[in-house]
């Protein structure tokens, strides 16, 4: 500012000049034959079904999904969540309750967060609840392998 572009030791780049976004389009995935794993878990006397998450470290629902489960006390959360794309989650807040998983009670803490989403299960409680990754992910593991020693000949 205050000086002509051909003296201006600052130049100019392509990536300096804003660009204007005329629409922006997202694309909501509803097909109920998702990839994704789902975790049916009981969370205050609810069945909630939840999509495993390994990226996350925190476990989290919709206000709506909140709601059905008795919306449980809210306590501010100082958590800051980022989506996969880079943008930020608003967060409601948190609370502590029951969850039952194979007849064992938990006492965990579930992240609420603003907007319409899937609830996703975190690593804390896939650790928490003693998830086996590999079973979910692959199915049962067979107790004698296929692999057997290879010699090595000199």
């Amino acid at each position: 500012p205050g000086h002509l572009e051909r003296v201006c030791r600052q130049k100019r780049t392509d990536k300096d000049v804003a660009k204007h976004v005329s629409s922006v389009y997202t694309v909501k995935h509803t097909d109920s034959t998702s990839s994704g794993i789902r975790i049916p878990l009981v969370l205050n006397n609810v069945q909630v079904e939840f999509e495993l998450d390994t990226g996350s470290s925190n476990t989290i629902v919709d206000i709506q999904t909140w709601k059905c489960i008795g919306a449980p006390p809210l306590s501010p959360s100082q958590c800051q969540l980022r989506c996969y794309s880079g943008g930020f989650l608003p967060v409601k807040g948190q609370c502590d309750l029951a969850v039952q998983h194979n007849n064992r009670t938990f006492n965990l803490r579930l992240i609420v967060v603003h907007g319409n989403r899937l609830p996703l299960l975190g690593l804390q409680w896939i650790s928490d609840l003693q998830l086996d990754l590999n079973h979910l992910v692959h199915g049962t593991i067979p107790r004698h392998s296929n692999v057997r020693k290879v010699q090595q000949f000199a």
